[in-house]
């Protein structure tokens, strides 16, 4: 296992801080954490693998966002750090478990 650190692009969330008392809150929570990832590889966007397209999208992604650009924005950034490096990312999601019952009691359908 240790021969493969390092040798893989890898994104890492934490949902631990996202629990927020309501699910208005606790969407927006989420959207930080991606908006924050989104800064993490800002650099990315001087690179030629990011076409104008791309580049509009990164744009879009901060805490206000509407849901459908939140539930694509993980997979456009495997995409182009897959582009980047030529090796697929890893994605290692802490506490979501935790984060699914939490939703499940305080974002009830009405």
């Amino acid at each position: 296992m240790r021969a493969q650190q390092g040798k893989w692009p890898v994104i890492f969330l934490s949902f631990a801080e996202a629990k927020q008392p309501d699910c208005i809150a606790l969407k927006e929570s989420i959207n930080q954490l991606i908006a924050d990832l989104y800064n993490e590889y800002r650099w990315l966007l001087d690179n030629p693998v990011f076409s104008d397209e791309d580049r509009a999208f990164y744009h879009k992604v901060k805490d206000t966002m509407p849901d459908r650009i939140a539930a694509i924005s993980i997979r456009k950034m495997c995409e182009w750090l897959f582009r980047y490096y030529g090796k697929r990312v890893l994605v290692f999601l802490d506490t979501i478990i935790c984060l699914f019952a939490h939703m499940k009691l305080t974002c009830i359908p009405v």
